[in-house]
This record gives structure tokens, sequence and C-alpha cells, in this order.
């Protein structure tokens, strides 16, 4: 059923998310030393900021579509 797979895929999304920051907080923890380091640490920033904000906007249009469905089995309910 489809909203038993949202609420799977919801629960998984709880968790891609801590991991995210997670991995935003890693991120921010590299060497800066030298300007080598500095690319590489700025590019991991970037690239872990970009998946802390894709991840819960995946998980606000699964929410979107829980909406639909419950609007749908209101109607159905009558």
């Amino acid at each position: 059923m489809e909203a038993e797979a949202i609420s799977d895929q919801l629960l998984d999304g709880g968790h891609e998310d801590s991991q995210a920051f997670v991995d935003v907080r890693s991120a921010f923890r590299l060497p800066k030393q030298t300007d080598e380091q500095m690319a590489g640490r700025r590019a991991a920033i970037q690239a872990a900021w970009l998946n802390a904000s894709l991840v819960p906007l995946t998980n606000a249009e699964r929410c979107a579509r829980v909406l639909e469905l419950g609007a749908q089995a209101r109607y159905f309910a009558y």
C-alpha cells in the first residue's frame, strides 16, 4: 500500500536527515592548513549543505503526498 511505503520512507528520511547534519559537522572539521585542504574542505562543506537541504525537501514532498492520500481517504469515507 502506498501509505505504508511512504511511512517507511519518512522513517528512513528522518535517519537520512540526521546523517546529513553529521556530514555537515564532519566537513567543517576537515583540516584547513593548506590551500589544497581549504579547497577540499570548502567543496565538502558545500556538498554536505546541499545534501542537508535536499533531504528535508524530499521528506516534505513525501508529507505532501500523505496529505493527498488523507484527503482521498476522507472523500471515500463519506
